[in-house]
């Protein structure tokens, strides 16, 4: 071979390699400021006890009714907080003067304070409430959000509390989106205490990987190799697999009292998957409740006497 055509074909070589290489080091750049993005805590001032979304009016709207209902029964409130995982836990307890608590569970990036939204059904259904900042929120200790699934660990330990030191005999837990995966895996968990009786699920996913790419979809992102790298890094800083928050793989062996709130409008946990996982759920004594209009986590919003009745119903 001419000598002339070796170098060219280093040359070439050297070049597809570096391309590749770069191409690579994008991949995993980009990738990992997703990840930053979504699902790590880079500093006190994000996922505070703020409203998280201030410019969208209808999370707006439901952190100023929260606040209303907060700011009424101050007088009940008193600060708590656990240990668990080398983590410090914060949250409020609003005391009624009953022996039973509605635990509520919200999604990602909300704190304990946007719960109180959806305190009142049960308060008027005759519960004390507990509200909390999940591990990486509001004065919770934390960096990294695992889906729900050492977030699951944290609910039973919760749980513990409430019955160990506040003396509370019977316990019913409402979760919101990704709050429902840690709350499914605290369910089907060998370690679910008996007096946990009842669970209340307000849009749960099918699998965060599936509503993750929901989600990238309607802001107009399609699946690409940086989507599927996302979760390389939630493996390395997360200690975690995402395949294990799949509530649809564990739902069948829930057995206890189960209430699904699911609407038709929802984006994100769509009506045929939502349709799956009620129909693989392991109770006897499961419900589901159709919304026609509200969505994903919006579903009070839209339709407060009607979830309010659906909620009261179940847990009376």
């Amino acid at each position: 071979m001419e000598e002339w055509l070796k170098i060219l074909l280093y040359i070439v070589g050297g070049l597809v390699a570096g391309g590749l290489l770069f191409s690579i080091f994008v991949l995993f750049w980009i990738s990992w400021r997703i990840y930053l993005g979504v699902l790590v805590r880079k500093n006190k001032d994000k996922w505070g006890r703020t409203v998280s979304a201030p410019d969208d009016p209808g999370i707006c709207q439901m952190w100023d009714i929260g606040l209303a209902w907060g700011k009424k029964n101050f007088d009940k409130m008193k600060v708590v907080s656990i240990n668990n995982d080398g983590l410090k836990l914060a949250g409020e307890f609003f005391d009624f003067g009953y022996d039973r608590t509605a635990f509520i569970v919200q999604g990602r990036s909300e704190c304990c304070k946007y719960s109180y939204f959806y305190a009142e059904p049960y308060q008027k259904a005759g519960y004390n409430i507990l509200v909390i900042d999940t591990r990486a929120h509001g004065m919770s200790e934390g960096k990294y959000n695992t889906a729900g699934i050492k977030e699951s660990q944290d609910v039973l330990a919760w749980c513990r509390f409430l019955h160990d030191e506040l003396d509370q005999t019977s316990i019913v837990i409402h979760s919101i989106c990704v709050g429902g995966s840690a709350v499914t895996l605290a369910a089907v968990d060998p370690k679910c205490p008996e007096y946990i009786e009842k669970f209340v699920f307000d849009g749960l996913f099918a699998t965060f990987i599936d509503s993750f790419a929901r989600h990238m979809k309607e802001q107009g992102h399609g699946k690409s190799p940086i989507f599927y790298m996302i979760w390389f890094w939630f493996r390395v800083k997360g200690k975690c697999s995402v395949r294990k928050a799949a509530p649809i793989k564990y739902i069948g062996n829930i057995t206890k009292p189960v209430l699904f709130l699911y609407g038709k409008e929802d984006l994100f946990s769509i009506p045929p998957k939502s349709q799956q996982i009620y129909d693989k759920c392991g109770s006897t004594q499961k419900e589901i409740h159709w919304f026609e209009h509200g969505a994903h986590s919006r579903i009070r919003l839209v339709n407060p006497e009607e979830y309010d009745e659906a909620v009261i119903k179940f847990v009376k």
